[in-house]
Parts: structure tokens; C-alpha cells; sequence
């Protein structure tokens, strides 16, 4: 399966608002969501990247969760 711009950009927003979502019914297990949820985030965000110098820029500031081979294969989805 390859993702286009479009859809990432979707997956990302679906992500965002389930997590948020979750977030407002368990407010006591906001932090332990957000964990769960880190390493989907960062696929969603890969995915919504131009380059792989972006990716790896936006990934290290943000706490990379993500192997190299992982992101590699991740990159290789894209349209």
C-alpha cells in the first residue's frame, strides 16, 4: 500500500482527534495516551514530511521512537 500527500496529511489529522478524543474521556490517562500513541504519531508525521532531511530533523527534536530501518521503510510507503 503507497500513501499519497493528501492522505497522509488525513492520517495524521485522524490520529490527532482520536487521541484528543481519548484524552477528554480518560483526563487521568492523558500522558500514558500520549505515550501509547507516540510511535503512531511519528509514522503519521514521517509520512507528511517532503524530504528525509526533514524527517530526520522533525524526528530527532521530537524524541525519535522510530530504527532507522523503520523510517526507511516508512519513507519507501510514500507516493
Amino acid at each position: 500500500m503507497l500513501v499519497q500527500q493528501l492522505g497522509a496529511l488525513r492520517l495524521d489529522r485522524d490520529i490527532r482527534t482520536i487521541l484528543s478524543y481519548l484524552s477528554s474521556q480518560a483526563s487521568f490517562a492523558s500522558g500514558s495516551l500520549r505515550e501509547s500513541f507516540s510511535r503512531l504519531q511519528q509514522i503519521a508525521t514521517l509520512l507528511t514530511l517532503d524530504s528525509p532531511e526533514e524527517a530526520e530533523e522533525v524526528l530527532s527534536a521530537s524524541g525519535n521512537r522510530l530504527t532507522m530501518g523503520e523510517v526507511r521503510s516508512i519513507w519507501a510507503l510514500r507516493v
